[in-house]
C-alpha cells in the first residue's frame, strides 16, 4: 500500500529494468480513473516518483497546451481532419507511465481515449515534461 498511489501490484521481469508497479486511481485534474505504470525498483515508488506524479497533475493544463499541435498533426495523418476544440471533452486520460527517476532525461507516456472518430487511443510521449511524439492506436 503506497501513501499516494494506494494498492499496487509488482510486475516482475527477468530484466529488472522492465519490472514495474501497476495500480489505478483518480487523476485529479480530470477526475478520470486511470491505470498507473510505475517503473522503479522492487522497493516500490520513492518520493521522486510521487513528486513526478504530482508535477504531472499540477502541470497538466500546460502539457495539454504543448501537445495540441502534435495531436492535430497525428489526427490528420489518420484522416481525422479537425481542430481540437476542447481537449478535455475530446480526450480522456486512461494511463500514465512514470519512468525510472534514476535515468535522465525522463521518458514518460500519457495514454488518452479519443472520444470522436475512429481512433481508439493516442499515446503522448514526453521527454522530461516536453511532448516529443504522439502515437495512434486504432
Amino acid at each position: 500500500q503506497d501513501e499516494l498511489f494506494g494498492q499496487l501490484t509488482h510486475i516482475k521481469s527477468k530484466d529488472p529494468s522492465k519490472s514495474y508497479f501497476m495500480g489505478s486511481g483518480v487523476f485529479a485534474p480530470t477526475n478520470d480513473e486511470i491505470e498507473l505504470y510505475i517503473f522503479t525498483d522492487q522497493n516500490g515508488p520513492s518520493q521522486a516518483e510521487r513528486e513526478f506524479y504530482k508535477t504531472v497533475e499540477k502541470s497538466f493544463d500546460s502539457l495539454i497546451t504543448m501537445m495540441i499541435h502534435l495531436v492535430e498533426i497525428e489526427l490528420k495523418k489518420h484522416g481525422e481532419i479537425h481542430k481540437v476544440q476542447n481537449f478535455r471533452d475530446e480526450f480522456k486520460v486512461r494511463e500514465l507511465t512514470i519512468p525510472p527517476m534514476n535515468k535522465k532525461p525522463f521518458h514518460s507516456e500519457i495514454t488518452f481515449e479519443v472520444i470522436p472518430g475512429d481512433i481508439d487511443q493516442m499515446i503522448m510521449e514526453f521527454e522530461d515534461f516536453r511532448p516529443v511524439r504522439v502515437r495512434v492506436e486504432e
